[in-house]
């Protein structure tokens, strides 16, 4: 037998030992690929990964504290979301602008007291013997037309009474405060949620989340009118004076409008657009 037979017959009495040096081969070459992965991505993280100078905490939102009724402290619910309370000089200017133009046009004009409105007032109610209504009766019959709309497919649709009604829901920054004021013809009631001795945020509260207007206060005022209703069941009175919408050219307007006139249920609206 020569040399190259040997060989050949050595070879086939041991195959593991070929297969064992192949999966050694694989395994190492398997090994080293990887080890190059995961240095590139140790080496990225940490070139990404700021200076620990620049770290600083990260800030939490407020925990509220709820207790019984005895003053005992029953526990902590914490807040899901952070809010930054702002003085009044850091509201924008076209916040306070437009909020002020809602309740008094001649705001800035009068500092805060308006003692010509209040003269004038004054002045009106002593010449006819008597209070002088403001708004006509028109005016507030549209009025409680939205309103009435809450109840039906507003901010507490579906909170009604069964009964004519009109209402409204309000609630604070921060969820500190929430609340429903509705009315009928004969009864007016209102339901205020809150905290009575300090400002704690409602807004994690179990069950609820954040608590707005409709969400508690608005069902309790539901309840309790359901009840005190009774057979009180009336509608509101028509209006002996129609209403009548006029364009309004404010100084916090964005831009003058343009007049146009529309008629709904009898009554001509004149909106600016």
């Amino acid at each position: 037998m020569n040399h190259r037979a040997r060989r050949r017959r050595r070879r086939r009495r041991h195959p593991l030992r070929t297969v064992a040096l192949s999966a050694v081969a694989l395994a190492t070459c398997a090994l080293a690929i990887a080890a190059a992965v995961l240095g590139s991505w140790a080496i990225g993280v940490v070139d990404d990964t700021p200076d620990i100078a620049t770290l600083h905490p990260r800030p939490q939102p407020s925990v509220s504290a709820v207790y019984a009724a005895d003053g005992s402290r029953l526990g902590f619910i914490a807040g899901d979301v952070l809010r930054v309370p702002l003085r009044g000089r850091g509201v924008p200017w076209q916040l306070r602008d437009a909020t002020v133009a809602i309740e008094d046009r001649r705001f800035y004009d009068h500092g805060g007291i308006d003692v010509l409105g209040a003269a004038r007032a004054a002045v009106e109610n002593t010449v006819n013997g008597r209070t002088v209504q403001t708004f006509s009766d028109g005016q507030t019959a549209k009025v409680t037309d939205a309103l009435e709309g809450v109840l039906d497919h507003g901010t507490a649709a579906g909170l009604g009474i069964g009964c004519p009604a009109a209402g409204k829901t309000g609630t604070t920054s921060s969820f500190t405060d929430a609340w429903f004021v509705g009315f009928t013809p004969v009864l007016s009631t209102s339901v205020w949620v809150g905290y009575p001795s300090e400002t704690t945020s409602m807004s994690a509260v179990p069950g609820y989340g954040e608590v707005f207007g409709a969400t508690i206060p608005a069902p309790i005022w539901q309840q309790y009118m359901e009840g005190a209703i009774g057979s009180a069941c009336e509608s509101f009175a028509a209006p002996s004076e129609p209403f009548v919408a006029r364009p309004f050219d404010g100084a916090h307007q964005s831009a003058p409008g343009e007049e146009t006139t529309t008629t709904t249920n009898s009554t001509t609206v004149r909106l600016v657009l």
